[in-house]
């Protein structure tokens, strides 16, 4: 008698430590793998997993870190995306594009092809030629 409840209690850790995995709770499938034995733990391993709930968990631990441009999980000493093949920045602050927002004088503008500041009153652009 006292092996079939350690067996059934045995269960019940397994079962809570495959939907945890899983991201579900893991108390209330040991409740389950305790009253339903092996048919609990059978149940624990055909759920889908909630890959928002592992997603979180994986953020939460520390482990792992969004990658900024595809959104995908990369390790969180990783320096390229594994999945998108770009270099992530050290800090979230590296991240957001850099806007330059500079007021040209009033007597100057910017070559739309090169972004050279040229004169208003130039009719072409000095460095890429092109007419302006």
């Amino acid at each position: 008698m006292e092996y079939a409840i350690f067996i059934w209690i045995v269960f019940a850790i397994i079962t809570a430590i495959v939907a945890t995995n899983k991201g579900r709770n893991g108390c209330g499938y040991s409740i389950l793998g305790f009253l339903l034995g092996p048919l609990g733990l059978i149940m624990a391993l055909v759920i889908p997993a909630n890959e928002k709930g592992v997603e979180e968990a994986k953020l939460s631990g520390g482990e792992f870190k969004k990658c900024p441009f595809c959104a995908e999980l990369v390790k969180r000493e990783a320096i390229k995306c594994r999945y998108c093949g770009e270099m992530l920045p050290e800090t979230a602050e590296e991240a957001e594009p850099e806007v330059k927002e500079t007021a040209l004088p009033a007597y100057l503008k910017e070559c739309p092809a090169c972004h050279q500041t040229v004169h208003v009153d130039d009719r072409q652009c000095p460095n890429c030629k092109r007419k302006l």
